[in-house]
C-alpha cells in the first residue's frame, strides 16, 4: 500500500510500537502469551530518500487521538523506513512474556471510559426519570385539583342555579299574588260602587254622584283630602260617609232637597264633590 516509496525495510526505536500485534503476532505458549521482536543496530548517517523518519502508520490516531505510543519518542517520528542495503543489524531476540501492550493499554482505558460514560448516562437517566416520575405526580396532584374544582364550581353553579329558580320561582308567585290582591282590591271596590250606587234610585242623581262615589273609592277615601270640598266627617272611614250621602241623596229628588246631616256636608260643598 503506497506504492514503491512504501517498499523497504520497517524499524521502529520504540519496543512499545515494535511489540503492537500488527508488527509482532502474539503466541501461545504453556498458557502464556509470548511475543517476539528483534532488537537491531541500524546506520542512521544515511540521507533520504534512501532513510527516511515517519510518524505512525497504524491508524493510531484515528483509534486513541492524541495518546503517546512511547513516552520516549513523538509519534510524529516513532518510524524508520529504509531501502538501504547492509544497514541493519540484528543483534538481540527480546522475548516478552503475558504483557499488556499499549494498544491494550488504551483500548482498556476506552472500555472505562465507555463505562464511565454508560454509568453517568444511566446516572443521569435515573435523575431524570426520578424528576419524570415527580412531575408525573405534581401533575396527577394539579390533575386532581383541578377536578375537584371542577365539581365544586358544578356544585356552586347548581345552587346558584337553584336559588335563581327559587327566587324567580317567588318572583312569579309574589306577581301572582300581587296580581290577586289587585283583582281581588279591584273587584271589591267595583262591587262597592255597585252597591253604593244602588241605593241612589234617582237616575239622573246617580249620574251625577257615580264618578264621584267611584272617585272617591279607588282613590282610597281615608286618604283624600276633604278641605276643598268642606266635609267634616269625624271618622276615618269615608266610605261610611259616602254611604250617608248616597242614602240622603236617594231619599231626595234633588241635590237641593237632599238631608246631609248624615254626611257632615253642605250642598255647596256636594256641588264641589260632584265636580
Amino acid at each position: 500500500r503506497g506504492g514503491k516509496n512504501r517498499i523497504g525495510l520497517y524499524t521502529s526505536p520504540s519496543i512499545k510500537y515494535s511489540e503492537l500485534d500488527i508488527y509482532t503476532k502474539p503466541i501461545k505458549w504453556q498458557g502464556h502469551t509470548v511475543r517476539v521482536v528483534l532488537q537491531c543496530r541500524q546506520k542512521m548517517d544515511i540521507r533520504p530518500p534512501q532513510l527516511r523518519i515517519e510518524g505512525e502508520t497504524i491508524g493510531w490516531q484515528g483509534r486513541f487521538g492524541k495518546a503517546a505510543i512511547s513516552q520516549h519518542f513523538p509519534n510524529a517520528e516513532i518510524e524508520r523506513v529504509t531501502t538501504a542495503q547492509n544497514s541493519i543489524i540484528p543483534y538481540r531476540v527480546l522475548v516478552s512474556m503475558d504483557i499488556q501492550t499499549r494498544e491494550e493499554e488504551e483500548e482498556a482505558k476506552k472500555n472505562v471510559r465507555n463505562v464511565q460514560a454508560a454509568a453517568l448516562n444511566a446516572r443521569q437517566a435515573t435523575t431524570a426519570f426520578e424528576a419524570s416520575v415527580e412531575q408525573i405526580k405534581i401533575a396527577q396532584a394539579n390533575l386532581a385539583a383541578l377536578v375537584q374544582a371542577e365539581k365544586e364550581h358544578k356544585a356552586a353553579l347548581a345552587k346558584v342555579q337553584k336559588e335563581k329558580k327559587t327566587a324567580q320561582n317567588e318572583a312569579n308567585a309574589a306577581v301572582a299574588g300581587k296580581r290577586n290582591v289587585a283583582t281581588a282590591q279591584s273587584a271589591a271596590q267595583d262591587g262597592l260602587v255597585r252597591a253604593l250606587c244602588t241605593i241612589v234610585t234617582d237616575q239622573d242623581i246617580l249620574r251625577t254622584l257615580q264618578p264621584s262615589i267611584q272617585a272617591l273609592i279607588f282613590n282610597q277615601v281615608t286618604q283624600l283630602n276633604f278641605h276643598g270640598w268642606r266635609i267634616d266627617w269625624k271618622t276615618r272611614a269615608g266610605l261610611e260617609g259616602v254611604a250617608a250621602l248616597a242614602a240622603a241623596v236617594a231619599s231626595s229628588r234633588s241635590l237641593t232637597t237632599a238631608n246631609l246631616r248624615g254626611c257632615g256636608m253642605s250642598a255647596k260643598g256636594l256641588a264641589v264633590l260632584a265636580t
